[in-house]
C-alpha cells in the first residue's frame, strides 16, 4: 500500500535507484510476517541515520511514514529499542522512527 505521507523525492527517485533493495526488504518482512507467528518481534524501520546526540523526542508510525519525517539519531533508535523490550504496544508490526 502507497505511504501518503512518503516525500515526493523519495516516491520519484530514491525508490527507483534503490528498487531492488526495497524489493528484497519486502520479500523479507513478508516471510516475517507469514512464518513468525510463535515469536515477539518489532521491525523498527528508521529514516535517515543521524551520528547526532539522543533528544528523546521522535515519532513512530506503523506501517508509514511519520509525516515530514526524514531523519533520526542513531541514539534515538537505540533508545526506542530498548523501550521496545519492556512494551507489547508495537508486537508485530514494523515500526518507522523519525523527528
Amino acid at each position: 500500500m502507497p505511504d501518503p505521507s512518503e516525500p515526493l523525492i523519495h516516491k520519484q527517485i530514491i525508490r527507483r535507484i534503490l528498487k531492488a533493495n526495497y524489493d528484497d526488504i519486502r520479500k523479507a518482512e513478508k516471510n516475517v510476517l507469514a512464518n513468525c507467528d510463535d515469536l515477539d518481534w518489532i521491525g523498527i524501520r528508521p529514516m535517515r541515520l543521524m551520528n547526532t546526540p539522543r533528544t528523546g523526542k521522535y515519532r513512530t508510525a506503523v506501517n508509514f511514514l511519520p509525516p515530514n519525517g526524514v531523519e533520526i539519531s542513531r541514539a534515538d533508535v537505540a533508545e526506542f529499542m530498548l523501550k521496545q523490550m519492556s512494551t507489547d504496544e508495537h508486537l508485530r508490526s514494523y515500526v518507522t522512527i523519525a523527528y
